[in-house]
């Protein structure tokens, strides 16, 4: 969503260490060393952390839930329309 407030400020402003990641739409399964690094020091640590990850548009992302549906509604993938 293009309107999403800025986490990693609203996370700073509360002392909590954040980052953000951006993902590579053509990626595939394969994770950056960058990110690997981040994660792994996401999960080892022992205060609050907030990894932001910006997924473009055309990534389409799934599973997903459709604004205002039930979790139990979840998308798992593109129709064919």
């Amino acid at each position: 969503m293009s309107d999403n407030p800025d986490f990693v400020a609203i996370s700073k402003a509360y002392g909590i260490h954040a980052e953000l990641m951006g993902v590579d739409a053509v990626a595939g399964l394969e994770v950056p060393a960058s990110t690997a690094k981040s994660l792994a020091r996401f999960l080892q640590s022992p205060e609050p952390e907030l990894l932001v990850f910006e997924c473009p548009k055309e990534a389409n992302v799934y599973p997903m839930v459709p604004a205002g549906a039930a979790l139990s509604e979840m998308v798992l993938r593109k129709s064919k329309n």
